[in-house]
């Protein structure tokens, strides 16, 4: 019988729509609420996975961010997947677009983020994929090195890889891999600033900030 933590890193606070999906989850007889408080959040994700790994009784550890609000099958739908890890769909925004928590490769083998998502009717490998809601089993966070998650600089300081991101490329080096739900499609809640917004959706007509903001 699968035993599940539910994790979730907070610097403290949670969407109101979230915490009404998180009672609803937490409720059921497989799963156990567990909330980690604090910044950075990578230290605060690797001290939810030491609670994971604490307790050997626990399966899997699904962790979703606070701002998140996945449908409420969503244990379901990634537990379908059968797989080390799998990955709801997020929607993020990037540079003023709005792509998907998920990374595949293209015919030339580069990365890069899924704008598009609709052909897929079935759970699919995907190449890595952001931690907003992901279900982990157990043989995973056992094989991958301590800190899991980590945030990377390079040399010059512009080249950055997230906590999430890191994680998934340390496990892909032994062999885990994430797949994707199709039906396991999250609401988002972000700040953000609307110019960046406008810029995403006609950069031909924005392609300077406004004079207010000089």
């Amino acid at each position: 019988m699968n035993k599940i933590l539910m994790a979730i890193p907070t610097q403290g606070q949670m969407e109101a729509a979230t915490a009404l999906v998180v009672a609803e989850i937490a409720a059921r007889p497989d799963v156990t609420l567990s909330c980690g408080v604090g910044s950075p959040v990578d230290q605060v994700r690797n001290g939810l996975v030491r609670t994971f790994l604490e307790n050997t009784e626990f399966t899997h550890l699904f962790m979703m961010d606070s701002d998140i609000v996945p449908p409420t099958k969503v244990l379901d739908y990634l537990l379908e997947c059968d797989a080390p890890m799998a990955t709801g769909i997020v929607p993020i925004m990037m540079h003023g677009v709005v792509i998907a928590n998920i990374l595949m490769a293209d015919a030339e083998g580069e990365l890069g983020f899924v704008v598009d998502w609709s052909n897929h009717t079935e759970p699919w490998e995907v190449a890595n994929a952001g931690t907003g809601c992901v279900l982990i089993r157990r043989d995973v966070l056992e094989a991958v090195q301590e800190p899991w998650f980590r945030h990377v600089e390079g040399i010059d300081g512009t080249e950055r890889v997230g906590e999430d991101i890191y994680f998934g490329r340390q496990a892909s080096k032994l062999g885990f891999h994430y797949t994707a739900h199709p039906k396991a499609v999250c609401d988002h809640f972000k700040k953000m600033r609307l110019l960046d917004v406008a810029k995403g959706i006609n950069r031909e007509n924005m392609t300077a900030e406004s004079e207010i903001n000089k």
